[in-house]
């Protein structure tokens, strides 16, 4: 998912709509549904910090015979 010389600590919506393999649309619609990785708003620009997408990335991963 992430490159580990990549030195950000956040990621704008494009990159982690890409990032998915979703649309930048779906991205906010799960956001209006409460759902999707964590963002905030910094200066009027929201963000998704790297730590947070890839904490919520591990709670969607689901175990061989789990649903």
């Amino acid at each position: 998912m992430t490159n580990c010389t990549d030195s950000r600590v956040a990621y704008s919506p494009v990159e982690v709509a890409k990032m998915l393999g979703v649309s930048h649309d779906t991205l906010h619609r799960w956001w209006k549904r409460g759902e999707g990785p964590p963002r905030l708003k910094v200066g009027g620009r929201v963000l998704v910090p790297k730590q947070a997408l890839e904490e919520w990335l591990k709670e969607q991963a689901t175990l061989p015979g789990n649903p």
